[in-house]
C-alpha cells in the first residue's frame, strides 16, 4: 500500500520510521531528513494514535494529566520514592501552577505542558486534529445501523483516508458536512490494497491495509469490521518544532512556578498517546539549545521530559532546584 504525499521543499531524505500495531497496522508513518541547509526536516504521513483511557471515564482531565504528568517525572528523578498522595493541583486551574509536590517536608511548584506535534495552521496542532477525526467516526458509529452494509467490503481492513484541505477551503465545505462526504466515498470504491483512490472533487483520498483481528476490538471495529485510520502530508521543519517549543515555554513562564515541565510522549488530556512523539523527542534530542539562548525570566528551571525514551533534560536551569530526599 501506499501513502500520497507532495514535496513541496528540497528535502534529502535520511531516514524512514515506521511503527506498527499488533494489528499490523501503520500507527507511525514518516521519513527523516534535511534540507539545502542541512537543517532537519520529517515528512508525517501518518500518526495513529493509541487511547489510553476512555474520555468519557475521565473527569478533570486536564488535572489529571497535569499530574500524572509531574508525577512521571518525579519517579523518573527520584527513582519511583514519590507517591500520588505527594501531588495536589494548584489552588485554581487557570492560574499558575498546576501542580504542587510536596517531598521531604518542602514544596515543588511546577507549571506543565505537552509538546505534540503541531499542526499546519496556527490553532491546530495533533490533537485537535484528531478530535476533527473522531467526529466523523462518531457520527459513522451514531449510524452504523444504515451504513454497516453499504461499507461491507471494507471489513478485515483497515482504511487510510486523507483530505485535501485546499480543495475543502476552494469548495467552501462545511466540516460537519465531512462525515457523509467521506460515508459516500467509502460506500463507493471496493479496497484495493496497492492503490490510492481519490474521490473526483479531489477531496477525499483513501488507501487500505489488510490486517489481523485485533486483540481488542473498539466499539467502530465492533459496528463495521473495519478500522478508520486518517493520513497526512505534513511537513515538519527544525523551525516548525522549536518555534513551537519556545512558544508552550515563553506562554507558560509565569510567576508562581518554581519550574516549567514540558513532557513529549505522555497521553494527552483526552486519551491520546500519539506515535510522533517518537520524531518530536528526536527533534529536541538533538538541539543543543532548544531555547534559543531566551531563558525564561519568572521560572528557575526548563526540564524537558522525554516519557518516549525515560530521560530528563534541563535546558535552563538545573535539577538543582529540585528538593533533596
Amino acid at each position: 500500500m501506499g501513502f500520497q504525499f507532495n514535496v513541496k521543499e528540497d528535502i534529502s531524505i535520511s531516514q524512514m520510521v515506521l511503527k506498527r500495531d499488533p494489528s499490523g497496522a501503520i500507527k507511525l508513518h514518516a521519513f527523516v531528513g534535511s534540507d539545502t541547509q542541512k537543517s532537519p526536516v520529517a515528512k508525517i504521513l501518518v500518526d495513529m494514535p493509541e487511547r489510553i483511557h476512555r474520555r468519557q471515564l475521565a473527569r478533570n482531565r486536564k488535572a489529571n494529566q497535569e499530574l500524572h504528568d509531574v508525577l512521571s517525572f518525579l519517579r523518573l528523578n527520584y527513582s519511583g520514592r514519590v507517591d500520588a498522595k505527594d501531588l495536589s493541583c494548584g489552588m485554581d486551574p487557570n492560574k499558575t501552577p498546576d501542580v504542587i509536590a510536596r517531598i521531604e517536608g518542602e514544596d515543588l511548584s511546577v507549571e506543565t505542558m505537552q509538546l505534540i506535534l503541531p499542526g499546519v495552521t496556527k490553532h491546530e496542532n495533533a490533537q485537535s486534529r484528531w478530535c476533527h477525526f473522531e467526529r466523523i467516526t462518531d457520527w459513522m458509529l451514531e449510524r452504523s445501523d444504515q451504513l454497516a452494509s453499504r461499507l461491507r467490503a471494507h471489513r478485515g481492513c483497515v482504511v487510510y483516508v486523507g483530505f485535501d484541505e485546499e480543495v475543502r477551503r476552494t469548495l467552501r465545505i462545511r466540516p460537519d458536512h465531512m462525515p457523509k462526504m467521506v460515508t459516500d466515498f467509502l460506500a463507493s470504491y471496493v479496497p484495493t490494497p496497492d492503490l490510492i483512490q481519490t474521490s473526483e472533487d479531489g477531496l477525499v483520498r483513501a488507501s487500505w491495509m489488510p490486517i489481523r483481528r485485533p486483540p481488542s476490538l473498539t466499539a467502530f471495529e465492533q459496528a463495521f469490521g473495519f478500522r478508520l485510520g486518517v493520513s497526512y502530508d505534513q511537513t515538519l521543519t527544525r523551525a516548525d518544532l522549536l518555534s513551537e517549543f519556545q512558544r508552550l515555554v515563553h506562554s507558560h513562564d509565569k510567576k508562581g512556578a518554581d519550574m516549567l515541565l514540558v513532557t513529549i510522549g505522555t497521553p494527552t488530556r483526552e486519551g491520546w498517546k500519539f506515535p510522533s512523539s517518537e520524531i518530536i523527542a528526536m527533534g529536541i534530542r538533538s538541539e543543543p539549545d532548544p531555547l534559543a539562548g531566551c531563558a525564561p525570566t519568572n521560572v528557575s528551571g526548563v526540564a524537558i521530559f522525554d516519557a518516549v525514551h525515560s530521560t530528563v533534560r534541563w535546558v535552563s536551569g538545573s535539577d538543582q532546584i529540585l528538593p533533596s530526599f
